[in-house]
């Protein structure tokens, strides 16, 4: 119910044309948690029972230059928040 009568309008006005589920979300959460905690961290929040599920299925390795060039994006965008 949420998803379909929150998150996907959102979605939608936004653009994003794929499917937004929970997978998709869950998988998101992951990879953004990436540099926040360690692997460990990251599996104990997602519920894994096993890391190599957290570390080779759901998260996505972001390189730093790239994550620095999406924060600088936002930036421009949203302008910088005070």
């Amino acid at each position: 119910m949420l998803l379909q009568k929150r998150i996907q309008p959102i979605a939608k006005a936004l653009g994003i044309t794929v499917p937004v589920t929970f997978q998709v979300l869950r998988r998101s959460c992951t990879t953004r948690n990436q540099k926040n905690g360690s692997l460990k961290d990251v599996q104990v929040h997602m519920g894994h029972g096993s890391i190599e599920t957290t570390g080779n299925v759901y998260m996505m390795e972001i390189p730093d230059s790239v994550a620095q060039m999406v924060a600088l994006d936002v930036t421009d965008v949203m302008g910088s928040v005070q």
